[in-house]
């Protein structure tokens, strides 16, 4: 199970773990994740979730917010069929 799955599934609220500092205490959260989801917390923003964003083509972030479109299916629509918006869809 991901990192993400695991902090989705937890029944105590992560910012109680953040503040008692255990985050790294979750399955699969590292130092690494452990720092993104501090910065979240505290800012309110992920420079690594932008840094990611500002990466992907034009439009795949409004393909991802479809009903059951994820990233992976986003990037498969962009570039296997060029399809970038929700217009270009219909």
């Amino acid at each position: 199970m991901m990192a993400a799955q695991r902090i989705g599934s937890l029944t105590e609220d992560i910012r109680k773990i953040w503040q008692r500092g255990e985050l790294q205490s979750i399955p699969g959260v590292g130092k690494s994740i452990a720092a993104v989801i501090e910065e979240y917390l505290e800012t309110g923003q992920s420079s690594k979730l932008e840094e990611l964003r500002e990466g992907l083509p034009r439009g795949v972030m409004e393909l991802i917010e479809l009903d059951g479109v994820g990233p992976k299916k986003a990037m498969r629509l962009y570039e296997e069929l060029g399809i970038n918006s929700i217009e270009e869809l219909g």
